[in-house]
């Protein structure tokens, strides 16, 4: 089995689709993995697949031009979901696609188990993005940033990043995905970037930043409280339902929202 080791990004994945190609892989004794999450297995024929931007590119236009704007971005929804399968899964799909000449019907074809995979972490990062959407709660620094947050089971930090530059172009936030120590910094009229929250103190150790460390403006502590108070005014006893509300609302989700701190 030829195992090709990829960065854990979505251009790191792409590069080494790129390069099963190149190498005239067969796809029944080739698959992919990802760097922090490979575990070896006997007979296994290791190879680095070396991230590279342009591959990434005609990766991504091969496949907006086979299988459709809208099935390629199923496919990265794929990619930045938080099983360790995730890339071997897109990667075989891709063939399978490709081979049978299935076009903007890849995603249909569910007899193949790559393609029920595909679609069923597609789901689940959608649903998780989606939620984040309504469940993000952003507070004012005393600096004037935003702040939020979060400790998703996917990579979905990009997803939203780019959903609230769109909503918020004039501001200065940052999102902490908190499980993974990164930051997504959006400052206004300046593109979106990525930093590890981690510093060196000098002695080999690293320090993750706490929300102990973060200063909240005046306002910010008055208006929380008031929107606490706010939540627990309008509820009606009579009317609680617990498992409805689990439902709606995770119980994963709440640790980050100012209405149960």
């Amino acid at each position: 089995m030829v195992v090709l080791i990829c960065k854990n990004t979505i251009e790191g994945i792409y590069s080494g689709i790129y390069q099963a190609y190149e190498m005239k892989c067969d796809p029944a004794d080739t698959r992919l993995a990802l760097e922090e999450e490979y575990e070896p297995e006997l007979f296994d024929e290791c190879m680095e697949a070396v991230a590279d931007p342009e591959k990434a590119v005609k990766v991504q236009r091969t496949l907006q031009r086979e299988f459709g704007r809208e099935n390629t971005r199923y496919l990265s929804y794929a990619l930045v979901a938080g099983a360790h399968d995730r890339a071997d899964a897109v990667y075989h799909t891709i063939v399978v696609g490709l081979k049978r000449r299935l076009g903007y019907h890849v995603l249909e074809h569910l007899a193949d188990p790559y393609v029920m995979r595909v679609l069923e972490l597609k789901r689940a990062v959608e649903n998780e993005f989606l939620h984040l959407r309504g469940f993000l709660r952003f507070r004012e620094l005393e600096s004037g940033i935003l702040y939020a947050r979060m400790q998703p089971h996917h990579y979905v930090l990009e997803l939203l990043m780019n959903h609230f530059e769109d909503r918020l172009p004039g501001e200065d936030f940052i999102i902490y995905d908190k499980g993974r120590g990164i930051l997504g910094v959006h400052q206004r009229d300046m593109e979106i970037y990525y930093v590890n929250h981690i510093r060196d103190q000098g002695n080999g150790a690293a320090h993750v930043y706490s929300d102990e460390e973060l200063s909240y403006s005046d306002e910010e502590l008055l208006y929380s409280d008031w929107f606490r108070g706010f939540c627990k005014s309008i509820a009606i006893k009579e009317r609680k339902n617990t498992d409805l509300q689990r439902q709606m609302l995770p119980l994963r989700f709440r640790a980050d929202m100012t209405e149960f701190l």
